[in-house]
Order: structure tokens, then C-alpha cells, then sequence
């Protein structure tokens, strides 16, 4: 029997992993595939709007093809309606601390002004329909990609 790097995980010699090619040896261990999603998931949520709105251009268009961000903007839009209105003293309004008064000055600022993906009330819909069809999509490309590795 041959066994990959982890002493713990041995494989049948009809299963062996080529010695040539140490990156298939990596990828075929569970551990890796639940680092390397943490990482991108991580990356994801750094980049999902609320810790950094304005991205370069091509961080920008990677992150469209996260559900994450769609997501993230439905939760800002649903909790910071435009009807809620936060109370502050005048001792707040004068030094500064309150600046927000509504929900909508919440979304203003969310929003910013290089914003492509803003946090508008009116795109609520379109937010669940692509969060919800790529969430899908990723889970059929994973099944595939399992059908795949099941068969070589």
C-alpha cells in the first residue's frame, strides 16, 4: 500500500497517486479543500461591501461572481429600511457621534460613490434571484466536479 503525505490516510495501490505530480497529492486530501475554501470564502467577505466598498476594477468584477456580496446587501437593505429612525441626543448631533439619523443615510453611506453593486431598496428582488441562482450554480459545478473525480 502507498500512503500521501498524512501517515493517516492510506489509499489502495489500484487508487496510488502518481509520485511525479505532488500538487494532485495535496489536492486529494480533505484538509486542503477545507483550507483552501476557508481562504476564498474569507477573501469573499472582506470583499462582500461593508469592510471595503471602494475595490480596485478587477476585484470589483471577481467579486460579482460571489453570492456573498448580493447577500450581504439584502441583509443591509432589509435592516436599515428607510422608515427606521434612530434617536440621538443633541449632545450626540453636535460632537459628532450620531451622524446617522435614518436608515437610508445608513445605505447612503454603504453605498458610497464608486459603488458599482449600490445598496438600493429597489433592487431587493434582483439581490435574492442572483444570490440564490449562484449559490445553485456553485452547488452543480461542485457535484459535477465530485461526478468527475468519482469516475477517473
Amino acid at each position: 500500500m502507498t500512503y500521501s503525505i498524512f501517515k493517516h490516510a492510506y489509499y489502495p495501490k489500484r487508487y496510488s497517486i502518481p509520485q511525479n505530480n505532488c500538487l494532485i497529492r495535496y489536492v486529494n486530501h480533505v484538509g486542503f479543500s477545507v483550507s483552501l475554501t476557508n481562504s476564498v470564502l474569507g477573501v469573499f467577505v472582506v470583499m462582500s461591501g461593508m469592510l471595503s466598498s471602494n475595490m480596485p476594477l478587477v476585484l470589483d468584477r471577481l467579486n460579482r461572481i460571489s453570492p456573498i456580496p448580493y447577500l450581504t446587501r439584502l441583509m443591509a437593505i432589509n435592516e436599515f429600511q428607510s422608515n427606521v429612525i434612530y434617536t440621538c441626543t443633541q449632545q450626540e448631533i453636535l460632537t459628532g457621534t450620531c451622524m446617522y439619523h435614518t436608515g437610508s443615510d445608513v445605505l447612503k453611506l454603504l453605498s458610497g460613490s464608486t459603488d458599482t453593486m449600490a445598496f438600493e431598496s429597489n433592487k431587493f428582488v434582483l439581490y435574492i434571484v442572483v444570490g440564490c441562482v449562484l449559490a445553485v450554480a456553485y452547488r452543480l459545478i461542485a457535484y459535477m466536479v465530485l461526478l468527475f473525480k468519482v469516475r477517473m
